[in-house]
């Protein structure tokens, strides 16, 4: 994950990743209470980043489950392990650890998620996989994943769709497949799971602020942009510059990334078939 991924990580993250809980929080705070987040659970964390997921499903654990977040960047999890101190949240551990190779945590949990990941990944089904096998038998697997395809501005922009046609350029010059989401709960079932649940949420940016967040993308992924040859320093400086005017026009709405909320069992071995 570490060539692929486009942004930036750590303190330098900080902005784009507050306002994207901020939008997406609270979306994922429901899926994951739907999927039966109680006290006492052991839960994994996978891709945590700088842990805003983690630290709020520790607090939901506690006092007697704990929190094991994972991520490839060791600057994201110096950011998480800092707030999670500041918090005083004492049930919550960080590793670094890829997507690929979660054997290494060496334990089994009742619940295993994942946020904003998958379309990170080369091999987003190999993480899956792994991700099922840090399952204990009869706990769940849930993924929180994101499809491009259903982005949008309200109304039309030729910035806004000059921006999503770049981002799939990249993805596609990274082997990247930024609508794995759609893809998440066809893998659940292909991998086995049992009570395959989906439901579909979209953010809908009208302010300001939140509109952000989408000019934040190409700020951030700047350098891995240009050095892709896909477009010129100006070329992009022109696209930043049109989808940031739509961030500050009150006549504009974009619709973010579509997220696909997947979550089932691991089966019981000797118990019903999927």
């Amino acid at each position: 994950m570490a060539d692929s991924y486009m942004l930036d990580v750590g303190r330098d993250a900080a902005d784009r990743l507050t306002l994207l809980n901020q939008i997406y929080g609270p979306f994922s705070r429901a899926f994951l209470s739907d999927c039966g987040l109680r006290p006492g659970m052991t839960v994994l964390d996978v891709g945590c980043g700088t842990g805003p997921v983690a630290a709020w499903i520790a607090t939901q654990v506690a006092p007697d489950g704990h929190v094991v977040g994972v991520d490839v960047s060791e600057e994201q999890l110096g950011v998480a392990r800092q707030r999670a101190v500041e918090r005083g949240l004492a049930n919550v551990t960080f590793r670094a650890l890829s997507a690929e190779a979660l054997g290494a945590v060496g334990e089994q949990f009742d619940l295993v998620y994942s946020r904003f990941l998958l379309v990170h990944l080369e091999r987003p089904e190999l993480a899956l996989r792994e991700m099922l096998a840090c399952v204990k038998p009869g706990g769940v697997l849930a993924s929180d994943e994101q499809e491009l395809a259903a982005a949008c501005c309200l109304p039309d922009s030729s910035a806004f769709s000059r921006s999503v046609d770049l981002v799939y350029q990249l993805a596609r010059a990274k082997n990247l497949n930024f609508d794995y989401g759609s893809s998440t709960f066809g893998t659940f079932r292909a991998l086995g799971c049992q009570d395959v649940k989906l439901r579909v949420v979209q953010p809908a940016l009208t302010t300001m602020q939140t509109k952000r967040l989408w000019p934040l993308f190409f700020v951030e992924a700047r350098a891995s942009i240009v050095d892709s040859g896909l477009v010129s320093a100006a070329g992009l400086n022109d696209i930043v510059d049109g989808i940031e005017a739509i961030a500050d026009d009150d006549d504009y709405a974009i619709l973010a990334m579509r997220n696909h909320q997947v979550s089932g069992r691991r089966p019981v071995p000797g118990g019903p078939r999927p």
